[in-house]
């Protein structure tokens, strides 16, 4: 499968390339955790819903506890006034001043509480003959009380305190549904077990059902406060009454296990749980279906998997964006550089200076353009002069634009775009950006030394991503030396020969070049050994001899140094050779030269 693959993409550019395997590897990684994590996501989500669910039960019975203990404390406050009561109990005479008094009395106590910015409505029954027991705002009969359910329910089941809806108390007062209330008994002063009056709080119904909606974390759900009568106090949605509400059975079970509990309704399961309000006959209930759970897991799954696609779809598009930017002008060079093998020395235009970012492959574009425009230049001072130190030259451009070495360079790119190395791809290209730049130093023939080692650096790293850091390069050299100035380009033949000629033909194919330079009197002498196969007796002789006919190879590069050195320092200078079996150093002798005007005194 591997090698129909790569027959697949062998025939692809590459910008196809990159576009295949980018998408692969975005896209692949994505689909698998997407898949994998598929269930540990249903598991988790699911579990943070009844967290959810239980987290708001909690805060709703605790804020529901909270006021109905509030609510016991008013009634608790009043039922035990002294005032309070000595008005319920009175006996005998009861002049109009003395009832008018303790009414504005009641008016001014009931408004402490009402002024707590609570939605209270506090109302007192009073013995019939009193004037204000006439139904007002704050007061009623409490013989009218007597008949009402409320009343009965505290006699049958001998408690003094009970909450139920407002209805209980006075079925035509028009409070209706629209509040919950919670009444006490207040006995009379003299006897506590004979009832004279009662105080009632209203709290509107409203402010319960906000509260039981705002606890449900599902669309569906149900919450819902039922009396030991197992009659609705209040629901968050009243629809969903007939279809969720649970038994009276279910709720007792639930609160003995005190936990989530889940019910078997009609066929539907149901996540239930419930727990009784203090200081009341109420219990709240919660109730959730998992149908609504997995309709949650449904929805968010659905979302993941669009999220998921439109990512594909950016990557697609952005890769592809990409790859063409990158490509299109690796394409342009190449397509030039099969010019250059043709021998038409054609520059690349570059007309759109706003899409030219000065990134690698653009410093790459100018080099070339600057070699072009060089080797066009040292083409026409050759025709125009003759002059033998320019044709070393222009043969020295060439081989530095040497097409076989550009192709490997693309070839090594196209490799490293198909692992996806990015972070590779651009050291490299910035590499060989840097590399033909010292190449050609500004058209200058004398370089520093510095610049020299770093040109041989360069193509080192270069050749390390070809042989996969198979090579090891030690520089020996003083700041001293480096200041002084060489013939740029000297010394990258011999290393690219060690490389070559000398690593590559061992059977382990790694090796280490050691470059050392130091001043010796009036000259530098410059040392590159390798530990490579080496150079046979015989060879070695007809290299030194210049019996060797080579037009290319080591020994061509190796001529081509001893002519250059000739050629620019004169007589005194040389290139020496020396080999075994395990390894080759090649001595350069130059002059101590520190500026060009220097090196023109010795010709």
């Amino acid at each position: 499968m591997k090698r129909r693959f790569l027959q697949l993409t062998a025939k692809n550019s590459i910008k196809n390339k990159l576009i295949i395997l980018s998408v692969i590897i975005i896209v692949i990684p994505m689909l698998s955790y997407f898949i994998m994590t598929n269930n540990d996501v249903s598991g988790y989500l699911k579990s943070q819903i009844v967290f959810s669910a239980q987290k708001a039960f909690d805060q709703t019975y605790s804020y529901l506890d909270y006021r109905i203990l509030t609510l016991s404390n008013i009634t608790s406050l009043v039922a035990g006034n002294d005032k309070i009561i000595e008005i319920v109990s009175r006996k005998g005479e009861y002049d109009i001043y003395d009832q008018f008094y303790d009414y504005n009395y009641i008016i001014t106590y009931f408004n402490t509480f009402t002024d707590m910015g609570e939605e209270y409505k506090l109302k007192l029954y009073v013995p019939d003959n009193y004037i204000y027991s006439k139904e007002s705002e704050y007061t009623s009969n409490f013989e009218l009380l007597r008949g009402s359910r409320w009343f009965n329910r505290i006699n049958n089941e001998g408690i003094s305190i009970l909450s139920t809806r407002a209805s209980d108390f006075e079925p035509s007062d028009g409070s209706g549904g629209e509040y919950l209330s919670m009444g006490r008994i207040i006995s009379s002063a003299t006897d506590y077990k004979l009832p004279t009056g009662a105080i009632r709080v209203d709290f509107p119904e409203k402010i319960t059902r906000d509260l039981l909606e705002n606890s449900i974390t599902v669309k569906n759900g149900l919450c819902y406060i039922v009396n030991s009568k197992d009659e609705i106090m209040s629901a968050s949605n009243e629809a969903f009454v007939d279809n969720l509400k649970i038994s009276a059975e279910e709720v007792d079970n639930i609160i003995r296990k005190n936990d989530w509990q889940t019910l078997d309704k009609d066929g539907e399961l149901l996540l239930c749980n419930a727990r009784e309000i203090s200081n009341t006959d109420w219990t709240l209930v919660s109730v959730t279906s998992f149908q609504d759970i997995a309709d949650n897991y449904r929805d968010f799954t659905r979302n993941m998997i669009i999220y998921l696609v439109i990512i594909i779809i950016a990557t697609v598009i952005i890769v592809y964006f990409l790859s063409v930017s990158m490509t299109r002008k690796l394409t342009l060079l190449s397509q030039h550089m099969r010019k250059v093998t043709d021998g038409k020395l054609v520059a690349i235009p570059i007309t759109d200076k706003a899409a030219f970012n000065n990134d690698e492959i653009d410093n790459l574009l100018v080099s070339y353009n600057y070699m072009v425009e060089q080797m066009q230049n040292l083409l026409l001072e050759k025709y125009k002069s003759g002059q033998e130190i320019r044709n070393a030259e222009l043969k020295i451009l060439q081989s530095q634009i040497n097409p076989h070495f550009l192709y490997n360079i693309f070839d090594l790119v196209q490799w490293l775009a198909r692992k996806n190395m990015t972070d590779k791809i651009i050291s490299t290209v910035y590499a060989v950006s840097k590399f033909y730049k010292l190449s050609l130093y500004q058209g200058r023939e004398m370089i520093p030394i510095r610049d020299e080692l770093q040109h041989i650096s360069l193509y080192v790293e270069i050749q390390n991503v070809r042989f996969k850091n198979q090579l090891e390069l030690n520089i020996e050299a003083s700041e001293e030396v480096k200041d002084f100035l060489i013939t740029k380009t000297i010394l990258q033949p011999i290393v690219e020969n060690s490389i070559l000629h000398g690593i590559q033909h061992k059977k382990i194919k790694s090796g280490k070049i050691t470059v050392k330079a130091e001043v010796s009197g009036d000259a530098v002498i410059i040392k590159v050994i390798d530990d490579g196969v080496g150079i046979t007796p015989q060879r070695l002789e007809e290299i030194k001899s210049g019996r060797l006919k080579s037009k290319n190879g080591s020994a061509f590069a190796l001529k081509s140094i001893i002519k250059r050195i000739n050629i620019a320092y004169g007589e005194g200078y040389y290139l020496n050779l020396e080999s075994d079996t395990g390894g080759t150093t090649v001595t350069l002798k130059i002059p101590r030269i520190e500026d060009e005007e220097e090196r023109n005194l010795l010709l």
